[in-house]
């Protein structure tokens, strides 16, 4: 009670800051060297999320391998499988593209050698009851003839998967894109192929329910570039037809990268398909609504300001988009984020929110963004580092705890003094609804339940308390959210604050009240801890 007290008096007045919000914390393998490129990419299901690091060198130059990490009952994640290619080829990518479907990681090494020079492969491996991971599949390319870098790009949702190659004469033969179909062993087996007349793959993409699949290539000769998204359209029997494409005017005579990223979102019976192209000026975002008939129509675009590669990475869901940005790989000195963009009407979007990967040194965040996952309200951002193969650091998984409660900076110096910034993201439906923030000194869990199967996950103490009757240290925390569902609130310790406060750790958490002051949601929570 006593150093609640003293951390109430130690609050002063909230100073401006700037609308970018910081991770809660990261996600690291036990150990790994510099340039391993961890979180070059990465996806998770469930309580399941594989990290691929494609530059891991442990076994052979750039061998490569991927991490498994598993959901733990305090809502973290923790560390439990190293999977590594069963015969590591030098500079084989092994963990260049993962995905994870229910029990099982497949990670591609796209320069894979087991069946001929950079032919490529999929590996499949299962969790056991054991809580072990091993290798209990291998997907080889079916035509190495024709085709090279097997598993360039890759997808899967529930018992399908895609996986695409590169076609192995240049301008000759067409590329080649392989759907799968899991079978009641578990094992999967190919049930379709697509042959696309297009020398480059860029990405591709399920939607949610499996039932389209967008995959998006490049015709590229010496001196220009056109990209296509192709959009197929799976028939019962397993066949996957043609249902609609779209080309944009060139930007870049060399290359847009219109499609690198890719992201499907449902809506009144029909589907959005937000298209990246990272190259298109300084990087923008596609909206296409496709209708039932196939017709593609173009609804907005959006580009990041100030951006390097805006639109590499999307994750799309109804009342917002995330955006990856990296910088470019060869650029060591600066650094990616992502944008949130917030829907602002039936068929318009706006830029909300930046997510940073640390306000110090921007080199620190090269590559913060080539990768995304959004499980419920946590967001986790990859960071692989700086440089393709020479990266001289290691890489990063960025975990935003919760997307609808952001924060900047999670540490305070009690000598020094500083702010801590929080945002409120709601979103429009709770638009023009009551809120208030709540502390805690007292940790997170259990947290305590509430009315509407809504969890506060603040154990409740005398902060609590305070906070609750408003008379607590945080300057906004009580009001009306946003048209948008935004609200800030600030919290400032000034210098030499009570020396009683060091190793303090706060929480707050976000609070929405509904209509006849029900319970509507809780965001959060946001740590704060207080240093030296």
């Amino acid at each position: 009670m006593k150093l609640s007290i003293a951390f109430v008096v130690a609050v002063a007045a909230p100073a401006a800051g700037a609308q970018v919000a910081l991770p809660t914390d990261f996600i690291t393998p036990p150990s790994q060297p510099n340039g391993d490129y961890f979180g070059g990419d990465l996806d998770l299901d469930g309580g399941v999320l594989a990290v691929g690091a494609r530059n891991d060198s442990a076994l052979v130059p750039s061998a490569g391998s991927a991490s498994v990490f598993e959901r733990s009952p305090g809502g973290g994640w923790v560390f439990a499988a190293r999977l590594d290619p069963p015969s590591p080829s030098n500079l084989g990518f092994f963990g260049s593209v993962v995905a994870v479907s229910g029990d099982q990681v497949l990670v591609a090494s796209h320069r894979d050698d087991t069946v001929g020079l950079d032919e490529g492969a999929v590996f499949v491996f299962e969790r056991q009851t054991d809580g072990t991971w091993p290798l209990v599949q291998t997907l080889l390319p079916p035509d190495s003839a024709l085709t090279t870098e097997f598993g360039r790009a890759m997808d899967a949702t529930g018992d399908r998967l895609v996986i695409a190659a590169q076609t192995a004469n240049y301008q000759v033969s067409p590329n080649l894109t392989y759907l799968y179909a899991r079978q009641g062993d578990g094992t999967w087996a190919q049930e379709h192929t697509i042959v696309e007349g297009r020398n480059d793959v860029l990405g591709v993409e399920f939607s949610g329910d499996g039932g389209l699949l967008a995959a998006s290539w490049a015709d590229i000769d010496f001196l220009s570039s056109t990209e296509t998204v192709f959009v197929y359209k799976r028939e019962p029997g397993g066949n996957w037809t043609h249902f609609s494409d779209m080309t944009i005017a060139a930007f870049s005579p060399t290359n847009d990268d219109f499609g690198r990223g890719l992201a499907f979102l449902p809506e009144a019976g029909e589907q959005r398909l937000f298209i990246g192209a990272p190259g298109y000026g300084k990087g923008t975002v596609f909206v296409y609504r496709i209708e039932p008939n196939g017709q593609m129509t173009q609804l907005d675009t959006f580009t990041g300001l100030g951006s390097n590669r805006f639109g590499y990475e999307i994750v799309a869901t109804p009342d917002r988009v995330y955006v990856g940005d990296p910088a470019p790989e060869l650029q060591q000195v600066a650094k990616g984020q992502v944008y949130i963009v917030e829907r602002t009407g039936p068929t318009n979007w706006a830029e909300a929110l930046q997510l940073a990967y640390t306000p110090v040194d921007p080199g620190d965040g090269a590559g913060f963004g080539r990768s995304l996952a959004l499980d419920g309200s946590e967001l986790l951002v990859g960071r692989a580092g700086v440089g393709p193969v020479q990266a001289t650091a290691p890489g990063a998984v960025a975990r935003f705890a919760d997307v609808r409660l952001l924060h900047r900076e999670i540490e305070i110096s009690v000598s020094d003094g500083g702010t801590q910034e929080l945002f409120l993201a709601h979103g429009a439906d709770l638009g023009g609804r009551p809120y208030l923030v709540l502390g805690t000194l007292s940790g997170t869990a259990p947290g305590l339940p509430l009315p509407g199967a809504i969890h506060l996950p603040l154990n409740p103490d005398a902060y609590t308390d305070l906070t609750l009757a408003g008379a607590g240290p945080l300057t906004g925390a009580i009001g009306i959210l946003k048209l948008n569902g935004r609200a800030d609130v600030t919290l400032t310790l000034p210098p030499a604050s009570d020396p009683a406060l060091v190793g303090l750790v706060a929480h707050h958490a976000s609070v929405v009240l509904g209509l006849n002051q029900t319970l509507a949601a809780v965001g959060g929570p946001a740590p704060l801890t207080l240093v030296p």
